[in-house]
């Protein structure tokens, strides 16, 4: 994915999530990597998918719809790491 794919596959969740939960409620997750990056205007190149900390569980069933990944075990070590040292 590219810029403009991930920004179209997060405003198509973001609908899925509307019509899915009939609630007011605002939900957030926290992305991270590859994808982090290229929205923040930092990477050029494409990502495979969408890596999250921090899902909703309310929005687990759409996960696989738009290639979001949970699995980010990796992330969170070098976050916990960084910190550390400072």
């Amino acid at each position: 994915m590219i810029l403009d794919d991930l920004r179209k596959h997060l405003e198509r969740l973001d609908e899925d999530a509307d019509l899915m939960i009939d609630n007011n409620d605002r939900y957030q997750m926290v992305i991270v990597g590859g994808s982090e990056f290229i929205l923040l205007g930092k990477l050029t190149r494409a990502t495979h998918d969408i890596d999250a900390l921090s899902v909703p569980k309310e929005l687990y069933s759409l996960l696989g719809k738009y290639d979001i990944n949970t699995d980010v075990e990796a992330y969170i070590k070098v976050q916990f790491f960084l910190t550390a040292r400072q």
